[in-house]
């Protein structure tokens, strides 16, 4: 340990009586890191529940927080505001109408698809065969 840092701690322990840093300057935290643990656990439990829901939760537990607050902690975690798409789930019948056959639904390539490979060999001489897989 340098010397210059043992000269500080003494003269700290000489004014100050004791070795604790002060506190720092600024706004204190709204709330605790227990409670910031707890929305995001509330969050990925559940991940339709609203910043309301939970601020209501928080609220019976006696900690009074803005949902603005709730949803900075949220998006600091990337648990980011996402509505899910509402739509019909397929019963047995469904996917069974002609609706769904094979001839009347279009495949659909993601990701780039397929690929195709092609060699062609080119001579001054003759013409070669291209071959195709």
């Amino acid at each position: 340990m340098p010397v210059s840092t043992v000269q500080s701690l003494i003269k700290k322990w000489k004014i100050l009586g004791s070795l604790n840093t002060k506190p720092r300057s600024g706004r204190p935290r709204k709330i605790s890191t227990k409670t910031a643990r707890r929305i995001v656990q509330d969050a990925k439990k559940n991940p339709q529940v609203t910043s309301g829901e939970i601020q209501a939760a928080l609220e019976k537990d006696g900690v009074v927080v803005a949902r603005s607050t709730i949803r900075q902690y949220l998006n600091k975690n990337e648990l980011h505001g996402r509505v899910a798409r509402k739509k019909p789930l397929l019963s047995q019948c469904h996917k069974k109408s002609p609706a769904y056959s094979e001839e009347n639904t279009i495949p659909k390539g993601k990701h780039g698809g397929g690929s195709l490979r092609f060699w062609g060999g080119v001579s001054s001489k003759r013409q070669r065969e291209s071959c195709e897989d």
